[in-house]
């Protein structure tokens, strides 16, 4: 906003009336929506997930008794899977009264590959799943 300081986690500002879209540091986001404790909140969420990244793949995967690496984590059971010499992976939400699952769309050259993008997915359906 003050195209003064170097940014390195940016926040996408939105103003509710307008709609006028803003890229900002969390300073300039906890000033512009009056809660301080938000800006630095998402930041701090950001961070844990980049480090969580990381190291997903150096974690104990199983294997299931199809063969397939799996991982329980966060309310949430993962399983990366081998199709056509390429791979996928699938989501199940573990702890509902009616489990949602979300699938691989497209398919990955490599099982690691097929992990870290089961990781992004995860951490979005986090925010969707838990509310």
């Amino acid at each position: 906003m003050c195209e003064y300081q170097e940014i390195r986690y940016v926040h996408h500002m939105i103003h509710p009336v307008s709609g006028l879209k803003l890229d900002t540091g969390s300073v300039c986001a906890s000033r512009m929506e009056l809660d301080p404790m938000a800006a630095d909140a998402r930041e701090r969420k950001l961070k844990n997930a980049i480090g969580r990244r990381r190291n997903w793949l150096s974690r104990v995967w199983r294997t299931s008794a199809k063969g397939n690496h799996f991982l329980n984590t966060d309310g949430m059971n993962i399983v990366v899977y081998p199709v056509f010499e390429r791979w996928g992976w699938r989501i199940t939400e573990r702890f509902s009264e009616q489990p949602s699952m979300v699938r691989s769309k497209r398919l990955h050259g490599t099982r690691d590959e097929a992990k870290l993008a089961a990781f992004d997915m995860m951490i979005l359906l986090k925010d969707r799943w838990q509310q």
